[in-house]
């Protein structure tokens, strides 16, 4: 299936997007940051699916984590449905100061994989016993240009280069946005437009 995208549009994008850890922070002009603190677990996790539905649904992406080379450890986590696809390893690459973030990646391990294959509870539960931004697994449609990071139980980033994408989304999931950033992420992906 990789061949319907290639190792370097995906390593194009993640320098476009600097995707990283700090997936907002570097995107604020081109990011929503949504908010599931206040929730409770279970609605949590159904919303962080049915957002990520929302966006890769009838699409393939790239399932890419940030760390060391282990190939059997990322088929483990049992994020897909068998037949286990390609799993590709790159290079770290990043536009992120390391020592800023104080990471000690070295590699990315990465799959293309459709929706249909991809098991969603599986991955948002996954996300969900993470804390503090110890998760490092992203969601890449390079073909698109998007980026999604669950961070952990609290909340989850969404980044494109795509405006137009940006506001279908903000418009349809505005009640999750996170209060602290709504108003500059409003008018970031809105512009002057009056809600």
């Amino acid at each position: 299936m990789a061949n319907n995208s290639s190792v370097d549009e995906l390593i194009n994008c993640i320098n476009k997007l600097h995707i990283d850890r700090t997936l907002f922070l570097e995107n604020q002009n081109r990011a929503i940051k949504f908010d599931f603190e206040e929730m409770e677990t279970v609605p949590a996790q159904d919303l962080a699916i049915k957002i990520l539905q929302r966006i890769f649904n009838k699409q393939s992406f790239w399932i890419c984590e940030y760390g060391e080379d282990s190939r059997s450890r990322f088929k483990k986590k049992g994020f897909f449905s068998k037949p286990i696809p390609d799993i590709k390893i790159v290079p770290y690459i990043s536009p992120v100061d390391r020592d800023f973030a104080a990471y000690t990646h070295d590699t990315i391990v990465c799959t293309y994989i459709s929706w249909g294959k991809f098991l969603p509870s599986v991955y948002v539960s996954y996300a969900f016993r993470k804390w503090f931004i110890s998760n490092s697994i992203f969601l890449i449609d390079d073909k698109r240009e998007i980026a999604v990071y669950i961070y952990d139980r609290r909340g989850m980033d969404v980044v494109s280069s795509n405006n137009d994408f940006l506001k279908v989304l903000y418009l349809e999931f505005e009640q999750y946005v996170i209060q602290y950033h709504k108003e500059n992420i409003r008018k970031s992906i809105m512009g002057d437009i009056e809600e």
